[in-house]
């Protein structure tokens, strides 16, 4: 009785947090413009994407942020994690407890306090202010990750590429960043998804002319859900979902690769 009751619970929760996905999914194929009923199999809504200039626009915008902020989040984050491995200094417990700050930090407050630094300093708001608010946060999820793998790599491999002749940048170039280079892989997916799918921050951020995809979805919800905004949530929702799973992936492989 308690495995089937326990079983019961998992279905229910699972189907709690997945079935509207789900019923989303569904819907983005509907003829029928309202998603309370169905009326027959389409691909008339995500036709109409390819013709909505906003979205093309916001789609555009949500992916070279992604892209550029995940890239530098990512180099950051390597030289950081790399930092944290290698050296002992003064005030290292505190800079990890800041570092680490952003991800225990509300999204909102993430956003206001930027928005008010932002104004406080002059900075016009748009596509570098999104840019710069998302290689804040994310610097915070590459370091962590790319530290994981640093846990499990063998210090004595850099020591031995010195003591054969490399000069300690060719030894962290030829023999560190390869043997971290899956962490180094699954963080910059990871930061490129995070940055995809801000909403909260980048609403804050933004300005005119600059307007990601989710915040575009936002302000079309407005006017009522129909299949369009379905159809855009699908495509938003795989693409974070592919990412995932590569990093997800190279993570194990990470973690493979240490335990050799």
């Amino acid at each position: 009785m308690r495995k089937f009751l326990l079983t019961i619970y998992v279905l229910l929760a699972f189907a709690f947090l997945y079935l509207p996905i789900l019923i989303l999914v569904i819907f983005s194929f509907n003829k029928d413009k309202i998603s309370s009923s169905w009326s027959g199999f389409t691909l008339d809504w995500y036709y109409r994407l390819l013709q909505n200039a906003d979205l093309i626009d916001s789609f555009k915008a949500s992916f070279t942020i992604a892209f550029s902020s995940a890239l530098i989040s990512t180099v950051l984050g390597t030289f950081t994690a790399y930092a944290l491995y290698k050296f002992n200094f003064k005030g290292k417990k505190i800079f990890q407890t800041l570092l680490n700050f952003p991800i225990i930090t509300p999204d909102i407050v993430i956003g206001i306090g930027l928005l008010a630094f932002y104004g406080l300093i002059s900075f016009t708001i748009g596509y570098y202010s999104v840019l710069i608010a998302h290689i804040t946060f994310n610097i915070a999820y590459t370091s962590l990750i790319i530290s994981t793998r640093f846990n499990y790599l063998n210090e004595n491999l850099e020591n031995a590429a010195i003591d054969l002749g490399a000069k300690p940048f060719q030894a962290f170039r030829f023999v560190i960043i390869p043997a971290i280079m899956p962490g180094i892989v699954a963080a910059l997916l990871i930061a490129f998804t995070l940055s995809w799918d801000d909403f909260i921050i980048a609403f804050f951020t933004s300005g005119v002319g600059t307007t990601t995809l989710p915040v575009r979805v936002y302000s079309m919800i407005k006017m009522g859900v129909n299949p369009q905004i379905n159809a855009v949530s699908t495509i938003t929702l795989a693409v974070s979902l592919v990412l995932v799973l590569i990093a997800l992936r190279f993570q194990k492989a990470s973690f493979f690769l240490s335990s050799k």
